[in-house]
């Protein structure tokens, strides 16, 4: 099943036959997608959860104007010496991924990358692409598609 419009921001999700609590799913933002529906998970916990932190991105304090996604990414990412206030922890299915997100006028943007340090165990990650993804989206519309899978999951 998919909430939301793939071109701006949806989720995919598919519960499990013998437990509906569980499921598969990954986020779909301006048609490209952030997770693994390889990988089965809590739909209460995990999804709502990884939807609950980009709600909740922090305030970017630092000036993006006239940066490329690289330039960003490297500002916000994590360091051996601290974790930067910036990421998005996710769950197993999204663990795949470095992950950070902020919020700017009511905007959320996201940057990923797949991990290069792992070994990629699921058959749709295996051909990912490997740069750095640079979306924005309406603070609402993730709202709107997290209450719309409560709606389902619950």
């Amino acid at each position: 099943m998919i909430i939301g419009n793939k071109d701006v921001f949806a989720l995919e999700f598919y519960k499990n036959e013998n437990n509906p609590k569980m499921g598969y799913g990954k986020l779909w933002i301006q048609n490209m997608f952030l997770g693994t529906k390889e990988d089965l998970i809590f739909l209460n916990g995990y999804l709502i959860g990884l939807l609950d932190e980009i709600i909740n991105s922090q305030s970017i304090e630092i000036n993006i104007i006239e940066k490329d996604k690289e330039e960003i990414f490297d500002l916000i990412k994590s360091t051996n010496e601290k974790r930067s206030e910036y990421i998005v922890l996710g769950s197993t299915f999204t663990d795949d991924f470095e992950i950070y997100s902020f919020e700017k006028e009511n905007q959320i943007f996201l940057l990923w990358k797949l991990r290069n340090d792992i070994e990629i165990i699921f058959d749709e990650l295996k051909n990912y692409s490997k740069e750095i993804h640079f979306v924005q989206v309406s603070k609402n519309e993730v709202q709107n598609v997290k209450e719309k899978l409560l709606t389902e999951i619950i």
